[in-house]
């Protein structure tokens, strides 16, 4: 009798620890979910929403503006990483054939390059039969931002989150609790629509030799007349001229980079070939260390991981960003 008693003794304290051990791994997971952030809340924020069409929305919390502009699926984008150019309909999914990167991560690249504009997160509802957003106007928004941003539709972004089998995003719920809010909190006359499908000057319409129609940015005009809607307000402010150059081997790496950091307000001033190849991602060097403290900085490490060199800079600029191999692999 005291040998079974024993030996239920230590299952039970076996299972205990098990419980244990298994509430508390729950328990750290969910605080490390819940406490992951990547905005503050205070600078600008980009998100692209794989949907049909393909709607960008951005927000400026210091002026309490906001752009939504949807784009046409059939939109070609420039995939970055050797793809080449693609329909944006495809990009998610070729992404999601890549398990270094994933469909959120190439679609949110393919944007930056094809729009110049820096992209902090993607949302994606594919393959979900109701993925398609009714947006087609400034009264359509209004009607949206009334039914998914009051005060009922906190409990439908829990389940999203939770228990909604095709939804996908690299935007954590704190993230989204903070956009939630900026948007309930946003005046819809703050609020710029675009359909690009409508406004036909940002796109040129080209055949496929099947004789589909598909769209291609017209980058020059985007930039022109939108490109102010993507500026984060302290960067602009800050007026830190940066240089941009690319050390890849590749083409356009500092052209596409000094667009997307231009129109994010960065004082871009050069963009230049580095004559040796290096391996590195990303790293920056400094004029003065106290540079280390600036907004474009605290966005670099952020969004490209770019490291700070202790290289002075001899030349009269403030910052030299670099780019290299790795960037692009």
């Amino acid at each position: 009798m005291t040998r079974r008693a024993d030996g239920k003794k230590g299952r039970f304290i076996l299972a205990l620890f098990a419980t244990l051990f298994l509430l508390g791994f729950f328990l750290l997971n969910t605080i490390r979910f819940l406490s992951e952030t990547k905005w503050d809340g205070k600078r600008r924020f980009t998100i692209i929403v794989n949907t049909t069409p393909f709607l960008i929305f951005s927000i400026e919390p210091k002026t309490q503006r906001a752009i939504v502009f949807l784009i046409p699926e059939n939109t070609f984008a420039e995939v970055p990483y050797g793809y080449g150019d693609y329909p944006l309909s495809s990009v998610f999914r070729l992404g999601e054939l890549d398990k270094k990167k994933g469909g959120g991560f190439l679609l949110s690249r393919a944007v930056e390059d094809t729009f110049g504009i820096l992209v902090d997160g993607f949302i994606s509802y594919q393959p979900d039969v109701n993925s398609n957003l009714l947006l087609n106007n400034l009264s359509e928004i209004r009607e949206y931002k009334k039914k998914h941003f009051s005060l009922k539709s906190i409990p439908s972004i829990l389940i999203r989150f939770f228990g909604q089998k095709h939804f996908m995003s690299n935007i954590s719920l704190i993230d989204t609790m903070k956009l939630w809010y900026s948007i309930y909190n946003i005046r819809m006359d703050k609020i710029t629509y675009i359909n690009l499908k409508e406004e036909e000057r940002y796109l040129n319409e080209e055949k496929l030799p099947d004789g589909s129609n598909f769209y291609k940015v017209d980058s020059d005009i985007f930039d022109f007349l939108l490109s102010s809607h993507f500026e984060d307000y302290d960067i602009r402010v800050e007026n830190i001229s940066v240089e941009v150059i690319n050390a890849s081997n590749k083409d356009k790496v500092a052209t596409n980079m000094a667009r997307i950091l231009k129109n994010l307000g960065v004082n871009v001033l050069a963009k230049s070939t580095a004559s040796d190849t290096l391996k590195d991602s990303c790293f920056v060097k400094l004029k003065d260390s106290k540079l280390r403290n600036s907004k474009i900085i605290d966005r670099l490490k952020r969004h490209y991981q770019c490291q700070i060199r202790e290289d002075k800079i001899l030349q009269d600029i403030d910052i030299e960003i670099i780019f290299g191999e790795d960037f692009i692999n």
